[in-house]
């Protein structure tokens, strides 16, 4: 469930709420900035830096009309090449194609003979190769001579890479800017940026893929779809939020105006779905509008529903941006035929076809968890703790873990909740992929979501170390001692802690899993070369940046939160 949210405004539109204003501008009569203004200005301000920073029509800026058919070409042979086992066959045995298999091309819109696509056979690890070059090089024109001298002979092919590593090499930027955003709440920014933390070092490479949408909205209650892999394991549909009722229309308000009013620019940054169908609610485009002008953001949209009907009203829909989505789950390779028969290439230019049918598994791995048949993979599933991490296996790559994506809130509009949560590597406990670290209900009033938000945040968000908190491993770590200190494994990641006594004592201390900060830091600052400020930088430097078991701390913390414990207020003796 990777996404990325992006926006589009009207360039001459005004923000929510009114024309923006400077920080500082205005007051409430007593010299301070209304909190209606500050909102005004917040939010005006994202959604600005967020387009200016990326744009996804800017990726065809250059690109003639002829250039831009010719992308959508090569993205629908390459669409064939993932979702059909005869076809990728042809191709990686030479590009021997069939007379059926050409004329099927014609057919969906593929104007050029298949051997334009020579390179992808004649060099088979130029796709792969692709991928790192996104990270190493800012414009496609910067990649190794050998890749130019690859396609100098097939223009179609180069102009795909060009724009594919223009679009994939924003993604990653936009991604990295929005793991390092700033919100109107110090509560929940400090939470968040320990998740992303935590996450990158527990999923590895698809941890530092993600941008961590803030927030996912269902608007039912099941699924009608019931894919066979599905990572949620989500039930039959139950039930639709009905978006015509003017109450439940109201009730959306109150949740779009009162993220914007508890984070701000996260309301931009999400879904209206997560275990759910879109297709199920048939309104979804309606919310998908509505959102919009409450907040100015067109979000996503993952559906595997593909009827002719329901895809053309979405593409209607992003088109207006124009932004890559929706993402389609293709379940077969007939589903694939179909769209490609009812929609021209240049039409479904800006769709995801996420080919999911059994006969690309081996291209494209399921993640085992969720349903009990996929859970039952995790017992054959080696990750880096499992193996010899001094010397794993050739070829050795752990899997997914998690198809999760929001490190924030899950709402369910029928059953009026709200959880937060984070993506974690999928275990026995957590077996659809992330961790629930609370979970309250909100009533039907307007401001019944942010009262509930709001005391999410009070009673869960913890902005730093306190006395009493609980010092331990997060659970997915396995701590190996080592001469001079121990390394920490994840699933996907090693690090290691190794300059001598002082880590040889963290790692005893930390181990023992029964300890407080106080008490930690107490016994770690009296070791020999250590010292209070040290063992402060260390334990603090341990918790923001994901390593200990946020789950225990969070609910010791909502525990003396309620109890009205004191020690929460207290100096650290650190400090004294």
């Amino acid at each position: 469930m990777k996404t990325s949210t992006l926006l589009h405004r009207d360039r001459h539109a005004p923000p929510p709420g009114g024309r923006g204003r400077r920080r500082g501008g205005g007051s409430d009569g007593n010299g301070t900035v209304s909190s209606n203004e500050r909102l005004e200005a917040f939010v005006s301000a994202a959604v600005d830096e967020m387009r200016s920073g990326f744009c996804y029509a800017d990726t065809f800026a250059d690109f003639s009309p002829d250039d831009i058919g010719a992308v959508s070409e090569v993205k629908r042979f390459l669409e064939c090449y993932h979702g059909d086992r005869e076809f990728r066959s042809a191709a990686r045995e030479g590009g021997e194609f069939t007379d059926r298999q050409r004329q099927m091309l014609k057919d969906i819109g593929v104007t050029f003979a298949p051997e334009a696509m020579a390179p992808l056979w004649t060099h088979p690890d130029l796709l792969e190769r692709f991928h790192l070059l996104v990270a190493h090089c800012e414009n496609f024109e910067d990649a190794p001579s050998d890749v130019h001298a690859a396609l100098a002979s097939y223009p179609e092919l180069r102009l795909w890479f060009t724009w594919r590593h223009r679009l994939d090499r924003s993604g990653m930027l936009q991604r990295l800017s929005m793991s390092s955003r700033a919100t109107l709440s110090p509560e929940y920014t400090a939470w968040r940026d320990r998740r992303i933390m935590a996450v990158r070092n527990e999923l590895g490479s698809f941890g530092w893929s993600l941008d961590h949408p803030c927030h996912a909205v269902e608007m039912a209650v099941g699924c009608s779809v019931q894919c066979s892999f599905c990572a949620f394991d989500a039930g039959k549909l139950q039930t639709v939020f009905d978006l015509q009722d003017p109450e439940n229309r109201a009730l959306v308000r109150g949740v779009a105006t009162g993220m914007l009013e508890v984070f701000g620019w996260p309301a931009m940054h999400g879904m209206l779905y997560w275990s759910t169908e879109p297709h199920d609610n048939p309104h979804y485009v309606k919310l998908l509008e509505f959102w919009h002008r409450l907040t100015g953001a067109m979000l996503c949209t993952a559906t595997a529903r593909a009827g002719e009907d329901w895809v053309r009203e979405l593409v209607d829909y992003y088109t207006t941006g124009p932004v890559p989505w929706p993402r389609i789950s293709v379940l077969s390779r007939g589903m694939m035929r179909r769209l490609h028969k009812a929609f021209t290439p240049l039409e479904l230019r800006d769709v995801t076809l996420l080919m999911q049918q059994k006969d690309g598994e081996a291209l494209r791995a399921k993640v085992p968890g969720g349903r009990e048949k996929m859970l039952q993979n995790l017992v054959e599933a080696d990750d880096l703790r499992k193996v010899d991490f001094e010397n794993p296996p050739a070829g050795f790559e752990p899997p997914q873990g998690s198809i999760a994506c929001i490190s924030g809130t899950l709402v369910n509009m029928v059953e009026r909740t709200v959880k937060l949560i984070s993506p974690c590597y999928t275990t026995l406990e957590h077996r659809y992929g992330y961790r629930v670290f609370d979970e309250t209900k909100f009533d039907d009033r307007p401001e019944g979501f942010a009262v509930a938000l709001k005391r999410l945040i009070g009673r869960s968000m913890v902005t730093g170390v306190y006395p009493e908190m609980p010092v331990r491993w997060r659970d997915d770590l396995k701590a190996v001692p080592q001469p001079d200190g121990f390394s920490l494994l994840s699933p996907t990641t090693r690090r290691d802690f190794r300059r001598g006594e002082m880590h040889l004592r963290t790692a005893e201390l930390i181990g023992r899993g029964d300890l407080t900060y106080q008490q930690v830091f107490d016994a770690l600052s009296g070791s020999p070369g250590v010292g209070p400020f040290t063992a402060m930088s260390l334990l603090d430097s341990l918790f923001q940046k994901g390593y200990l078991c946020e789950l225990a701390i969070t609910r010791d913390y909502r525990a003396r939160r309620e109890a009205g414990d004191a020690s929460l207020r207290e100096p650290l003796s650190a400090a004294a």
